[in-house]
C-alpha cells in the first residue's frame, strides 16, 4: 500500500530586516558641471555597524563622504542623481548644518583641527543626535570599535 505525503512548504513570513541607518543608493556625483566623478554608487551602513570605506587615490573615497555630509557645494559639486537616506531621511540637497544636525559629520584628514586632542576627546566632542535625551557614555564607543 502506498501512502501519501503532502508536503506543506512555509512561506516566509514577512519578516523585514531592519532599514539601514545610513543608504547611498544609486548617486552620480558631478564637479564643475561637467566631471563625472562616480556613477552608480550605492552603499549600507546598518544600525550599530561599524563600516569603512577602501579604495586607490581617485577612486571616489573623500567624494563619497562629502556628498553624504553635504560638502560637495564647497568644490562646486553636487548629486545629480540618486538619493542618501539617513535614519529614513533623504539628505542629498540640504545644507551641511542640518546634516551635522542630525548627526552626519566629516572631520577633514590632515587639517590639524583637532591635533592636539586625544581620540577619546575627539570622540566625545562629535554632535549626538541623542544629546537632548539620554546619552551613552563614551567609552561604550571604544568598546564596540575594539571587539572589530
Amino acid at each position: 500500500m502506498t501512502e501519501a505525503i503532502d508536503t506543506i512548504r512555509a512561506t516566509p513570513s514577512a519578516v523585514t530586516a531592519p532599514s539601514p541607518l545610513l543608504s547611498v543608493r544609486n548617486i552620480e556625483v558631478v564637479y564643475d558641471d561637467v566631471i563625472l566623478v562616480l556613477r552608480g554608487l550605492s552603499l549600507e551602513v546598518p544600525q550599530g555597524a561599524i563600516v569603512a570605506l577602501l579604495g586607490a587615490n581617485g577612486a571616489g573615497k573623500s567624494t563619497t563622504l562629502k556628498a553624504i555630509s553635504g560638502l560637495l557645494k564647497t568644490e562646486d559639486g553636487e548629486v545629480t542623481r540618486g538619493e542618501i537616506i539617513f535614519n529614513g531621511e533623504r539628505i542629498n540637497g540640504i545644507d551641511p548644518d542640518k546634516i551635522v544636525r542630525r548627526g552626519i559629520f566629516q572631520v577633514m584628514e590632515g587639517r590639524r583641527i583637532i591635533s592636539d586632542m586625544t581620540s577619546l576627546e575627539t570622540c566625545g566632542s562629535a554632535p549626538s543626535p541623542a544629546a537632548t535625551t539620554e546619552s551613552q557614555p563614551i567609552s561604550k564607543w571604544f568598546s564596540t570599535i575594539s571587539r572589530g
